[in-house]
């Protein structure tokens, strides 16, 4: 029961957080670049001719604190083809 009340209020703190950065016209949605590897080769796209370092597991960790700290209420992960990560998973489960 405890866990649950924890997991609401932190939750509910998040929404607050989102609803305040709205209504000072701050930020609510940030997109991150997992990768830029891609396994096709469209010809509208070059994204597969760059070299991808892709951002550690741990840097993200930190970046998805400081995004929650802020109010950042929404992430979308894109890139090359984010599913090429190994540990996609992983990411999506940290935001």
């Amino acid at each position: 029961m405890f866990i649950r009340i924890r997991k609401n209020t932190k939750l509910m703190v998040q929404k607050f957080r989102v609803a305040r950065n709205v209504l000072i016209k701050r930020h609510i949605l940030t997109i991150i670049d997992v990768t830029k590897l891609c396994n096709q080769r469209c010809l509208m796209c070059n994204i597969w001719k760059t070299k991808s370092k892709d951002m550690p597991l741990e840097k993200i960790e930190r970046r998805a604190r400081q995004l929650k700290r802020f109010g950042i209420g929404y992430v979308f992960l894109q890139g090359g083809n984010p599913l090429v990560r190994r540990d996609i998973i992983r990411i999506i489960d940290i935001f």
